[in-house]
């Protein structure tokens, strides 16, 4: 007795279905055999163990397009199996190329970076070199303002305080002895009276 499987559309003779299951099998093994197969699977088994370099290297625009057309003249066998395995290689072969694109922007931005860095840090080995950038630091200066130029006259203490620091220095924390600067203070008022005594 023979049985209807998903390889065979002839289940009422024993020869047919047979041929039909080995002209599948023959179809399937055809695509997993083929160039576009094996070379997609490098890619994709390269891309797996994270050699972006590899793909970087060996996948561009031209290698998607001819893969892409090779893939496309494979398109000869309708089994379901085989339609969704083409499928498959096909979006790889489209992952592939969205991931090369994307690596290859972030690769370029991270060149220029590393060029910038190496630049900058050869400045730290080079004495004169440092010296310049640190010139071209400080030099680095913008104003607010107009330039202006600031005048200060001499501070001038009333008479009192400049006695009272000339003779016991600066008060702690600003706080001056009130019992001698009220000493002071009559000190210097009897110096301006005149001589009270003398008339």
């Amino acid at each position: 007795m023979v049985t209807k499987t998903a390889f065979s559309s002839n289940a009422g003779s024993t020869t047919g279905a047979l041929s039909v299951f080995s002209g599948q099998l023959d179809g399937l093994a055809r695509l997993v055999r083929s160039d576009p197969f094996r070379e997609l699977n490098v890619f994709m088994n390269q891309l797996g163990l994270g050699d972006f370099q590899h793909l970087i290297d060996n996948f561009d625009l031209d290698t998607f397009n001819r893969l892409a057309v090779r893939l496309y003249a494979l398109k000869t066998n309708t089994h379901p199996l085989y339609v969704r395995l083409l499928n498959y290689l096909n979006y790889c072969l489209t992952t592939l190329l969205v991931v090369e694109v994307n690596v290859g922007k972030e690769l370029g931005v991270l060149r220029q970076e590393i060029k910038k860095l190496r630049a900058e840090n050869s400045i730290l080995y080079n004495v004169q070199m440092l010296k310049e950038h640190l010139e071209t630091l400080t030099k680095k200066t913008f104003a607010i303002f107009n330039e202006q130029r600031v005048t200060t006259s001499k501070i001038k203490l009333r008479p009192e305080y400049d006695l009272y620091i000339r003779r016991y220095g600066f008060p702690k924390n600003g706080a001056f002895n009130a019992e001698q600067l009220a000493e002071i203070i009559n000190e210097l008022k009897q110096k301006l009276q005149p001589d009270m005594c003398a008339t």
